[in-house]
């Protein structure tokens, strides 16, 4: 009998930090423009929806394709899936980047509207 709770941990840290890397930027300035949301809480709310995505995403996987496969929920296997799955994930950064010479530029960490004027920062954009 096979544990499959690594496998879903993975699966979630995966999609998880993916939509993380990948989207964040475009979303962080939807976000800027059409909401009144500062730069502390935009990240919370599109961590929150990444991780919702996830986390939906890995359940569907385990529902319709693991449903007959025995999944043992611990928290220690969940949280060192989750943990190496985001390894991973800056594992294919590290690769893409020294391939591309490019870097993934993130900047919602920072206000990339100072003003509060739902408009991107000049230098920001």
């Amino acid at each position: 009998m096979e544990d499959f709770s690594f496998i879903m941990g993975i699966s979630f840290a995966i999609i998880d930090s993916g939509i993380f890397i990948l989207a964040e930027e475009y979303l962080d300035k939807l976000l800027i423009i059409y909401t009144d949301l500062d730069h502390i809480s935009r990240p919370v709310l599109l961590g929150g929806c990444a991780a919702a995505i996830a986390l939906l995403f890995s359940r569907i996987i385990e529902h319709y394709y693991m449903n007959d496969k025995y999944i043992r929920n611990s928290p220690l296997t969940d949280s060192l899936a989750i943990i190496f799955g985001t390894i991973i994930v800056i594992f294919l950064y590290m690769v893409y980047k020294n391939t591309t010479k490019q870097e993934l530029i993130i900047k919602t960490r920072y206000n990339r509207d100072k003003n509060n004027n739902h408009i991107l920062d000049e230098n920001e954009i």
